[in-house]
């Protein structure tokens, strides 16, 4: 990975009039001071002298460039190549480098590798929404004495009502008004109608669509919402299913809880008991008996069974081999760096620096100048490295008058 950020651009207009001084053409110039801009006529002859050559173009070293920026060691050690006119002062590890625990998200590496080992927390706190409806848009459910409108979006409204108390004899009025659901453990969201005597619980999207939707298939059946969001229970988000095509449904849009680091958690678990009784369950099975007794036997699911005697662990093997390996790495370096706070002895901190991976992340202020930004562009813009083409990427975006970096000197 790498991130560049804080970027000034200084000298634009200073070093294009100063490259006017060969033939004394100031009068020609219009750049603006102010807002260090190029105008038209020094555009022009800036790209005729960067097509002229190195010799012509010296005006772009005093174009200034000065970023933050954030990559591996092994990237900013490859920069450093270029280190000619550039300046680079580097975060201290020796003072900072041990102030917080080790992670995956410290060190740059593909992006699986950070799903797996420091997951983000996924928030799926849906709201109730209710789509745009016609007011008129809504069918009565009746519970006991009281009438509800269920709207096509899935609003439920209390129609007006009276209720008479037999202790005074006087009749109270009830006006029309919005049921407001509660939202359930599992995120969906309930209501009570019917009032006290005649209460009924209902979720949402059950009642609407039992009242908007052919419910031939109702018992037993179950209701899934499209777009995945508990809170939009309008007709058009429902639909009547299956168990399995709920289940399917869940699956496909990641629904179901189900991540690349559960799958790893599990994964683990299946190996770490493969390391210690594989060869035992194998001759088992060997022997004659059923993977359902074999399972009985070990206190495990028929389905890791079937997973160490044909040593099918996951599609995802190599890769979560890969996780465990950086697992591990992250683990000793924070090893040495509780060894280290705890006793203050500096041969825990020379190995921390021993073990530390390339491909540590460390943040830098780098200062180049144009000129070079060009040699850097030309010479790595076809780089197989993601670092090298999101600089590149970075200076065909990002930079102000960028063609004079990246135009070829024959166009």
């Amino acid at each position: 990975m790498i991130k560049i950020e804080n970027v000034d651009v200084h000298g634009v207009a200073r070093a294009i009039y100063s490259a006017r001084n060969a033939m004394n053409s100031w009068d020609k110039s219009d750049s603006n001071f102010e807002t260090d801009t190029m105008g038209e006529n020094d555009l022009k002859l800036a790209k005729q002298l960067v097509k002229a050559g190195t010799d012509h173009s010296k005006f772009m070293r005093m174009i200034t460039v000065t970023c933050d920026i954030t990559a591996p060691q092994f990237w900013a050690a490859e920069l450093d190549t270029y280190k000619i006119a550039t300046v680079r002062n580097s975060c201290s590890f020796q003072h900072k480098g041990t102030s917080k625990p080790f992670s995956i998200r410290d060190f740059s590496v593909q992006k699986e590798l950070y799903d797996i080992l420091a997951p983000e927390k996924e928030q799926r706190k849906h709201s109730i929404i209710y789509p745009e409806c016609s007011e008129d848009d809504y069918k009565i459910y009746s519970c006991g004495d009281r009438n509800y409108k269920v709207f096509k979006n899935g609003k439920i409204v209390s129609c007006a009502y009276q209720r008479k108390h037999e202790a005074d004899n006087r009749t109270r009025h009830f006006s029309e008004r919005v049921v407001l659901p509660s939202k359930t453990p599992h995120g969906y969201y309930m209501v009570n109608v019917g009032g006290r005597k005649y209460t009924e619980k209902w979720l949402v999207h059950r009642l609407v669509a039992k009242v908007w939707m052919d419910n031939a298939y109702f018992n037993g059946a179950e209701i899934n919402h499209k777009d995945g969001n508990k809170g939009n229970n309008s007709v058009d988000n429902l639909e009547w299913v299956t168990h399995r095509e709920n289940e399917i449904h869940k699956f496909k849009n990641g629904l179901d809880g189900r991540t690349i680091h559960t799958d790893y958690m599990a994964w683990k678990k299946a190996i770490k008991f493969n390391t210690y009784k594989r060869q035992k369950i194998k001759q088992d099975y060997q022997s004659g008996m059923k993977q359902t007794l074999i399972a009985k036997k070990y206190g495990i699911s028929q389905s890791l069974v079937s997973q160490i005697i044909r040593d099918d662990f996951c599609k995802n093997n190599e890769l979560f081999m890969l996780a465990e390996t950086w697992e591990g790495i992250i683990d000793t370096l924070n090893s040495f760096r509780e060894l280290y706070i705890d006793t203050s002895d500096y041969n825990y901190f020379i190995a921390i620096r021993q073990l530390l991976p390339m491909g540590y992340n460390y943040r830098f202020t780098w200062q180049a100048n144009y000129a070079v930004l060009r040699n850097i562009y030309h010479a790595r813009k076809g780089h197989k490295l993601d670092e090298w083409k999101i600089f590149c990427k970075w200076i065909e975006e990002e930079l102000p008058y960028s063609e004079l970096i990246t135009m070829g000197c024959s166009e």
